[in-house]
């Protein structure tokens, strides 16, 4: 496997890497329940995996992946309740406190406090000084996949407000491919494919296996997914993105 990873290379490997695909690959996630069988970190570690193949078949090469600054008021331990989701029919929130032995009212304070300071303010700025960062380190194109759903909004505001000239291109991974029968959840058949296909040494295939009840999931059941299923999945990203940087690179050469 080629290393795409820019924070283990010399200077001399990125810029080779570099002159052969100047396009850079920002995976970003937070940390965030996905049921008792799937890491809380699992939207960085899924986008970083995928960044990483992206970057070893299309060229380019793969930042750091970004976990802080979100708004911490849109995530499943705080909106995972009836009123916010119609298929639930219980507060999944005080079953997620109870195996992870924290106060319920620990996260609903700190989703006060993030929306009082502006929710996602802290994060688009933090994006936005990254990207520039990232330009100044001699890319032409930035591909921000966005593992948190709920990234992508303020991530392409980011992207449509930015000055500098690189090409921005913010996705999720299934909108390039949902209208091949893709569907996004949340650690559901998706997601837990996907991970099975890219790191499947983090799922926890007999936590799966024996639940009973599926806590603070979104989607078809998690029961369902398989490796194969995933990398099917990223296959179908792949050859999307391919079409979109490359005639990125193209206008970026052209300007």
């Amino acid at each position: 496997m080629t290393n795409v990873q820019y924070e283990t290379m010399t200077p001399d490997q990125i810029r080779k890497a570099r002159q052969r695909s100047p396009v850079a690959y920002l995976p970003m996630g937070i940390l965030e329940w996905h049921g008792e069988f799937l890491p809380v970190g699992n939207d960085a570690l899924k986008a970083h995996a995928l960044c990483c193949r992206m970057a070893e078949e299309i060229g380019g090469l793969v930042m750091p992946a970004f976990y802080w600054a979100d708004n911490r008021a849109e995530i499943a331990e705080v909106v995972f309740k009836p009123q916010y989701f119609g298929h639930l029919d219980h507060d999944h929130t005080v079953e997620m406190m109870d195996v992870y032995g924290l106060d319920k009212e620990a996260f609903e304070q700190e989703a006060e406090r993030s929306k009082a300071e502006g929710g996602w303010r802290l994060f688009k700025e933090v994006l936005d000084h990254s990207l520039h960062q990232i330009e100044s380190l001699g890319f032409n194109v930035i591909v921000v996949v966005a593992g948190h759903y709920p990234l992508i909004g303020p991530s392409r505001q980011v992207a449509e407000s930015y000055s500098g000239k690189a090409k921005i291109m913010p996705m999720i991974g299934y909108d390039l491919v949902k209208d091949q029968g893709y569907k996004g959840d949340h650690a559901a058949k998706w997601e837990t494919s996907l991970l099975l296909a890219l790191r499947p040494e983090l799922v926890d295939v007999h936590g799966l296996e024996d639940a009973k009840k599926l806590v603070g999931i979104m989607g078809e059941d998690p029961r369902n997914a398989s490796a194969e299923y995933g990398r099917e999945g990223i296959s179908a990203i792949i050859r999307k993105a391919r079409e979109k940087i490359t005639e990125l690179l193209g206008q970026a050469e052209k300007a």
